[in-house]
């Protein structure tokens, strides 16, 4: 059983030899463009999810300032109300 194991392993080593230095070089360049174009996707999400979180910031700050001066008119309305009652 072991002897049949050590020949497989053998074999397998062989094959592994014969294989040209060609095609393993070809994969790490198919690899090395894959990650290229995965950083160059990354880099295209990364600013385009900026540009929406500024976006959604300037929004929030608007929304923030309109509360705001709701706010004041609400209370400039509620004063306003006193001094015609009296």
């Amino acid at each position: 059983m072991f002897r049949i194991f050590l020949k497989r392993l053998s074999d397998e080593i062989n094959e592994l030899k014969d294989l040209p230095v060609h095609d393993v070089d070809e994969e790490i360049f198919e690899l090395y463009e894959k990650y290229q174009q995965l950083v160059d996707d990354y880099k295209i999400a990364r600013t385009e999810y900026d540009a929406l979180q500024r976006d959604t910031d300037y929004k929030q700050s608007l929304i923030q300032k309109h509360e705001f001066d709701m706010q004041k008119q609400v209370e400039i309305v509620a004063s306003l109300n006193d001094e015609v009652r009296f």
